[in-house]
């Protein structure tokens, strides 16, 4: 199982707050409902209504599902017209919210948990979330 760290924020993170690595399951545990996201892409307008938003989020990656964005547009997920276009063509930057960088980037690979954020860690960019925005865009380094 790969782990990843974001070397100089996660340190001081850890030496500040008490951060901790974990694996994909918990890091699906924590952020996710347990629904998959090809499960939820096969979901009608009323079953998607039930949905937790940060599933409902991660299915719109890869699928677009013009259901999928329907519904993130009725709970105000993401509204701007702009932030569609760059999620839609899998862009990312600070300033984003949580659900516009699972819509864009899907699941991620793990989670690090601090105190006061969390860093979702892709295959090659790890994002640091902090009040539901992304603070921080870094590559990641593999640990040793």
């Amino acid at each position: 199982m790969k782990k990843y760290y974001l070397a100089a924020a996660c340190l001081g993170v850890v030496l500040l707050t008490g951060c901790t690595t974990v694996n994909s399951a918990w890091s699906q545990r924590y952020l996710f409902d347990g629904s998959s996201s090809a499960s939820i892409q096969q979901m009608n307008a009323q079953q998607l209504y039930a949905v937790p938003s940060n599933d409902l989020c991660a299915a719109y990656s890869g699928t677009m599902s013009p259901l999928i964005k329907d519904e993130i547009q009725r709970r105000g997920l993401i509204i701007n017209q702009d932030n569609w276009t760059n999620v839609t063509n899998s862009k990312t930057w600070t300033g984003m919210t949580l659900c516009q960088l699972l819509a864009s980037q899907g699941k991620p690979d793990t989670v690090v948990k601090g105190q006061t954020m969390i860093e979702l860690d892709y295959s090659a960019t790890a994002y640091q979330v902090e009040n539901g925005e992304v603070t921080r865009i870094a590559p990641v380094t593999p640990a040793k």
